[in-house]
């Protein structure tokens, strides 16, 4: 079983500094702050289609569907074999899965903690902690409204 662990999200609207703040906080020795994952919210949402992932069928299948998702390639994990991965989820479900690789992002980088940086989450917080009830947010709002604007009239 995987140590749980209290990721960092990083949400926003676009162009706010997400990406910044990514930097930043990757940039701690004790953080590793992945890309952009996106991946998390269609498979919350499909999740259904897999069928019970006691089954060690349905759970090879979504994990193999969430390795090859262009999203998830961009990281360079390596994904191990069946065999350790049935015998390292558990309970298996996709909280677990999605710990398991960036646990795994985060020890190749030499890191204690994980996050992720994907500012649509900004719409799905209800999911991330569904998923992460330990997690932290940091949601990033960018005011364009007009008060910012100097003008000389």
């Amino acid at each position: 079983m995987i140590e749980q662990f209290h990721p960092i999200f990083i949400v926003g609207i676009k162009r706010s500094g997400t990406t910044l703040l990514r930097l930043m906080l990757d940039s701690h020795s004790q953080i590793a702050i992945t890309p952009e994952s996106q991946f998390i919210g269609y498979f919350y949402n499909n999740l259904k289609n897999y069928g019970p992932l006691k089954d060690d069928n349905n759970f090879l299948k979504l994990v193999n569907d969430i390795t090859r998702c262009r999203r998830f390639k961009f990281r360079n994990t390596k994904v191990p074999d069946e065999k350790i991965l049935l015998n390292s989820i558990y309970p298996r479900n996709l909280s677990n899965i999605i710990n398991f690789f960036n646990t795994m992002y985060m020890f190749d980088n030499k890191k204690k903690i994980w996050g992720d940086k994907t500012p649509i989450f900004h719409r799905h917080v209800d999911r991330l902690v569904d998923l992460f009830p330990s997690c932290k947010i940091i949601c990033i709002i960018r005011d364009p409204s007009p008060s910012f604007l100097v003008t000389d009239t």
